[in-house]
């Protein structure tokens, strides 16, 4: 399953989180995160993005096992997992908010996460609000 956002991304990032996961953002890039571009606990992903804000085109696909092909269409791919034990997921930033985020449906447990980055060398000014650069994070269950 698939879908795609437009999200109204604040301070270079975007969130996708377990829906009760209560994790404190103010202090997340501080702790674990790979090349300034996913910053992550347990059950919060805080992905970068190279425009500090604006409309930003998210896509989350859900997928039943691990994807066979090696996201060589991207510009930057990071690979990590996620626990969503809720099994509901949360796409939100500081600018849109939590409350009326979007809510997605997947197996609760912990899952294997790719997040792609595409278009991002199309970017040459981080303060412009749009631009073609996306995201797209895949998402599939853990093997045991």
């Amino acid at each position: 399953m698939q879908y795609e956002y437009t999200i109204i991304t604040d301070h270079f990032q975007f969130y996708v989180e377990d829906e009760e996961c209560g994790a404190d953002t103010s202090t997340i890039w501080d702790t674990s995160q790979v090349n300034g571009l996913l910053a992550f606990n347990r059950c919060l992903m805080s992905i970068g993005t190279v425009r500090y804000g604006g409309e930003t085109r998210v896509i989350v696909q859900v997928l039943d096992r691990r994807p066979i092909d090696a996201f060589d269409e991207y510009d930057h791919v990071v690979k990590a997992s996620i626990d969503v034990p809720s099994g509901r997921l949360m796409v939100w930033s500081p600018e849109n908010g939590f409350s009326t985020a979007p809510r997605i449906s997947v197996k609760s447990g912990i899952h294997g996460v790719g997040v792609c980055y595409g278009n991002i060398s199309t970017v040459t000014d981080t303060n412009v609000t749009s631009s073609k650069d996306y995201y797209k994070v895949a998402l599939w269950p853990a093997e045991k």
